[in-house]
């Protein structure tokens, strides 16, 4: 992005994007992915995140401090533990679709919850709430940050982020559409940990533990992975 910005509107806009990017957005990304590993780790050990909110911030801190330790240890080391939580995480999530269209009958899911429950929509939080969704799709400009360590970057790279970013599409609608199914948009406003809780639903706390355990690992590797492209 730096140098995107260097070359369109000069070297004062890519200085002090540099700058943001070390100070607030990448420190502030990698608070928040850390902050979400701890409280779905802590869930999957039976504690309650919300009342613990001390544990929930150290829990985040030794994560990061780990995450930094391992892709020190090497490029590797780092890539393949990200890579195998991808996989990990599209398959989770993929699997929280079809059971909820499968079993989320049994759990009180309807169709009837896409259209029921909403009022008036007002503009300025829309736009907040686009922040969110927008920051799912956020990795893609990331794989520029590696073009450098990617053989045949002007194969690989537009391949990467065009395959990457429609199946984010795809898995990110669908997720969406299998949590409404289950929840009215009510519950889903006040749902912490949305995904364990879809599953808690359906199988009960066995449910829960085995997303919030899958859950942490997606999100240590999607840790790594910021820790690893930004530097």
């Amino acid at each position: 992005w730096y140098v995107y910005l260097r070359e369109a509107w000069g070297r004062l806009a890519g200085f002090l994007f540099g700058w943001s990017e070390l100070v607030l957005i990448r420190a502030s990304a990698s608070g928040a992915i850390a902050t979400v590993f701890s409280e779905y780790f802590l869930r999957s050990i039976g504690y309650d995140a919300a009342a613990n909110g001390r544990a929930t911030d150290y829990v985040a801190a030794a994560a990061i401090v780990g995450a930094g330790v391992l892709n020190i240890r090497g490029v590797q080391v780092g890539a393949t533990i990200a890579g195998l939580s991808t996989i990990a995480k599209f398959g989770a999530l993929a699997g929280i679709v079809l059971v909820s269209v499968l079993l989320g009958g049994g759990a009180g899911a309807s169709a009837a919850h896409f259209t029921t429950g909403g009022g008036p929509v007002d503009a300025g939080l829309f736009g907040l709430a686009l922040i969110s969704v927008l920051w799912a799709y956020d990795g893609f400009a990331d794989l520029s940050f590696a073009a450098g360590e990617v053989r045949d970057p002007q194969r690989t790279l537009p391949r990467a982020i065009v395959i990457g970013t429609v199946a984010i599409i795809v898995i990110y609608l669908l997720a969406n559409a299998a949590y409404l199914y289950v929840y009215p948009v009510g519950v889903i406003a006040q749902s912490r940990l949305i995904a364990a809780d879809t599953m808690q639903a359906i199988f009960g706390p066995i449910g829960a533990a085995l997303v919030s355990v899958v859950v942490t690992i997606s999100a240590l590797g999607a840790l790594i992975a910021v820790m690893l492209a930004a530097p």
